[in-house]
């Protein structure tokens, strides 16, 4: 992540954020184009695409890790901290986003602390016109990313195409970057 500066709102903070937001996101035919268009630079920060990857191979995995029908892993906060859909921290993000004006990302009714709403909310904050938007993604960042730290370490050891290893792994990384430089 050479030349990466988060108090860069041109750096690139919000491309990444925008693929993070696309690797917790279910697979479809354009997140699949977009992987496969995209292979050299997702090399280039090292994730890994499986050779003769499939749309196929990638919902079902999807499926697998996050869906169920057993042993899956929700990507939620309030699932992974509180055992429950819908607690206290998916209502602390929805308090968030009325302080802020930012409306619900995504128009499905999942919980909006999912790991893609989270860093497609981010990504608004880093694009909004906030006079004091690096504290507000400051804020955002310490109380709703770190629980993915530990997330990221379950889902990592079980996943089984390198895209989601590689790319997970390459999420860790990019946390730990951000909450190791929030003052």
């Amino acid at each position: 992540m050479d030349g990466y500066s988060r108090y860069n709102t041109e750096s690139v903070a919000i491309p990444v954020l925008r693929f993070l937001r696309t690797l917790f996101s279910e697979p479809d035919e354009e997140l699949f184009q977009f992987v496969i268009g995209k292979q050299t630079e997702l090399r280039s920060i090292g994730v890994q695409i499986d050779d003769s990857l499939t749309l196929d191979q990638m919902q079902a995995e999807y499926t697998r890790l996050f869906l169920g029908p057993a042993d899956h892993h929700p990507p939620y906060q309030s699932v992974f901290t509180e055992g429950t859909y819908w607690g206290v921290d998916a209502n602390e993000v929805n308090q968030f986003m009325k302080q802020y004006g930012l409306s619900k990302v995504q128009t499905n009714t999942m919980p909006p602390d999912h790991a893609a709403m989270i860093f497609e909310l981010l990504e608004k904050i880093l694009k909004s016109d906030l006079p004091n938007k690096l504290t507000v993604y400051n804020d955002f960042m310490s109380k709703h990313t770190k629980w993915l730290l530990d997330f990221l370490l379950e889902i990592i050891g079980i996943s089984r195409l390198q895209i989601y290893k590689s790319g997970f792994s390459f999420t860790r990384v990019f946390l730990k970057e951000e909450l190791n430089s929030i003052p």
